[in-house]
């Protein structure tokens, strides 16, 4: 445990600019049964980051929103900005959690790699990695406790295992997709938009990531990026009929019932005992 007056002397930062961050919450930290500030190694590391952050010219603001991005992300992250890495893009903080990077003012999934351009925060850390026999697990291991997990209705541990594969592979395009449907279902679906998005770029000959992307574009009502989607998943799969009758009943919402002909007729062909054929067959009636 470090007292405030050792992590000024270690830092550089003035104890009375520590205990403005901890009561305006940018880095709050423990106090002993005195009342006084304590630090912890993980804290003295997270005051190392927000110091190069701020000497960088990121804000105040830009750090917490950080801060609360990756709390969002990974609630069960204590030391937040000793948990992973963080960068300035053109001023701008971008964080790094489980193999994905992050513009924390939106929550937007931005790459699967950072751009070459990033300067790294060096005093911040890697995401721990765990130890014992996890370390010679591979992502195919994990992923497979994940659809166990996933299958049996275990939503907290697919979570974690989709999430831990990855830390190992950010570019597991089903690791993503399935995340991206677990976290959608909960009703966060912005970031679920965000993982089919990065899951369109890992995986760039599947049509499964646009179909996923579409469905949860329409679903928020941004309709021209969802027929867009789904126009992208059937250029990748003709034959994908679920997605032919998603796009029917987009364009019928639309109004464009001319465009949305052409793939109620091409569901009917690819899928005429589907239980929604009906519901089809109704759409080209006169």
């Amino acid at each position: 445990m470090y007292t405030t007056r050792d992590v000024e002397r270690l830092t550089g930062v003035p104890s009375a600019q520590l205990r403005r961050w901890h009561r305006s919450g940018l880095l709050p930290v423990g106090k002993n049964e005195r009342g006084r500030l304590t630090y912890e190694f993980t804290d003295l590391v997270a005051v190392r980051a927000v110091l190069e952050l701020r000497q960088h010219g990121a804000s105040a603001q830009s750090v917490r929103h950080a801060i609360s991005a990756i709390r969002a992300w990974r609630p069960d992250i204590d030391h937040p900005l000793a948990s992973v890495r963080i960068s300035l893009e053109d001023r701008q903080v971008v964080i790094g959690l489980d193999g994905l990077f992050i513009e924390p003012a939106s929550g937007q999934i931005l790459l699967s790699m950072p751009p070459q351009s990033m300067d790294p925060v060096d005093e911040v850390i890697d995401y721990p990695k765990t130890g014992g026999s996890d370390e010679v697990e591979s992502v195919d291991d994990v992923m497979a406790k994940a659809l166990a997990a996933d299958e049996r209705g275990d939503d907290e541990a697919a979570e974690r295992h989709y999430r831990r594969c990855l830390t190992m592979d950010p570019t597991c395009g089903w690791a993503l997709i399935n995340l991206g449907n677990l976290l959608f279902r909960r009703g966060e679906k912005q970031t679920a938009c965000s993982l089919y998005e990065v899951a369109t770029r890992a995986m760039p000959d599947e049509p499964a990531p646009w179909y996923n992307l579409a469905n949860a574009l329409d679903d928020l009502e941004r309709t021209d990026q969802a027929a867009h989607a789904y126009r992208e998943a059937l250029s990748r799969d003709p034959d994908y009929a679920d997605a032919h009758f998603n796009l029917g009943l987009l364009l019928e919402k639309l109004g464009q019932r001319g465009r949305a002909r052409h793939h109620w007729e091409a569901f009917l062909h690819l899928a005429p005992n589907h239980p929604s054929a009906e519901t089809a067959a109704a759409f080209l009636e006169p």
